[in-house]
């Protein structure tokens, strides 16, 4: 989820984790699929970060897309 400066990322059923982060040290988003994603319309959206790097798998490809797009227009 976006709200304004921060980015949370929340992920895990069993053991739910939460990352945190300022967007400023967003550096790069990338769309990542492999064959079988690709045929069920799912994606890997990859996240550099300053000083790491997220990936995130199996989102929808369509909302992979939207959230790689709004957070391209705000760097």
């Amino acid at each position: 989820a976006l709200d304004g400066e921060l980015l949370f990322l929340r992920w895990g059923r069993l053991a739910p984790r939460v990352l945190v982060c300022p967007r400023e040290k967003l550096h790069s988003a990338a769309l990542v699929e492999s064959l079988l994603a690709r045929r069920y319309s799912y994606a890997t959206l990859q996240l550099g970060l300053a000083g790491s790097d997220l990936a995130m798998p199996g989102l929808p490809r369509d909302a992979a897309e939207a959230l790689r797009a709004q957070l391209l227009a705000d760097m």
